[in-house]
């Protein structure tokens, strides 16, 4: 009888051990929750707040699996680090992004099935943050390696390798490296070819396509190729009036950088016209 009580014993106590585990498993992908839902009401403090309490609770779990802990601290730093950029605190932001990127490389792919996708984004978010810091040297060499990985894995001509193209190309325009830039602005254009003499774009496909198209377009302006910058435009527009509509408020900017372009061309009607469907589409 004492040994039946004695094994009953044990059983609570290793059920207890479970539950407080799973309790506090719990409750950190609460306040990892809580800190999604203050940044998406633009509570930035409080989200913070939130991602390190639900850190704090990641850092006492003993006895769970290392890789279950390991995407719980992923999971923390990449909601922690994301708040800390929109308030611009870019010094504390990229702390937190490298002890993301060390648990990403240490986990590897094998553990962790969105290693692929996620750990360019990450080394890209680490290169926007070192280049808001001005320290443009670190931000080429970490999006140069969040390229090679790309083409590494998915191919030299993969839409996903236009995202790193641009960001890239965004860093070399920020110094005035325009040349820089126009060669990563055409190769990240040149990969949605097809799609553009198609005219077929998914809704992820138009959003890159049109980040490289713009960024292309700027740059050609910068560098005096007004016909080519021009000819950028006039494609990307109507692209954009077709996937969003000719109301959608994302057609300002690019509209406003086409007016100022028909100026510097001596081309005043055609930009007034322009800039008088820019303040309709300011008052909507």
């Amino acid at each position: 009888m004492r040994n039946f009580f004695s094994l009953h014993l044990v059983l609570i106590i290793i059920f207890l051990s479970v539950a407080s585990v799973a309790a506090q498993e719990a409750m950190s992908e609460s306040y990892f929750q809580a800190a999604l839902d203050a940044y998406g009401k633009e509570n930035y403090n409080e989200a913070v707040r939130f991602a390190r309490l639900g850190l704090s609770e990641v850092e006492n779990l003993k006895t769970v699996s290392p890789k279950t802990l390991s995407r719980l601290k992923i999971r923390g730093f990449n909601i922690l680090s994301a708040v800390l950029i929109e308030q611009k605190k870019y010094a504390d932001a990229e702390s937190v992004k490298r002890e993301e990127i060390t648990v990403l490389e240490s986990i590897g792919s094998q553990d962790y099935p969105e290693y692929s996708t996620n750990y360019p984004m990450s080394l890209e978010s680490l290169g926007f943050i070192l280049s808001e810091q001005n320290k443009y040297a670190e931000a080429e060499k970490i999006y140069r390696q969040a390229l090679i990985y790309r083409e590494k894995v998915y191919g030299v001509s993969d839409k996903s390798i236009a995202t790193s193209l641009i960001n890239m190309g965004n860093l070399y325009r920020k110094q005035g490296k325009y040349s820089e830039a126009e060669v990563m602005s055409k190769r990240a254009f040149g990969i949605f070819g097809e799609a553009i003499d198609n005219g077929e774009f998914t809704e992820d496909d138009t959003y890159t396509f049109l980040r490289a198209a713009r960024l292309l377009a700027q740059v050609k302006v910068e560098g005096k190729k007004y016909a080519e910058a021009e000819k950028t435009y006039k494609l990307m527009i109507p692209i954009m009036e077709k996937n969003y509509g000719r109301q959608d408020s994302n057609l300002i900017e690019p509209l406003e950088e086409y007016a100022k372009l028909l100026r510097i061309l001596k081309r005043p009607l055609e930009a007034t016209k322009i800039e008088t469907r820019i303040k309709q589409l300011k008052l909507k």
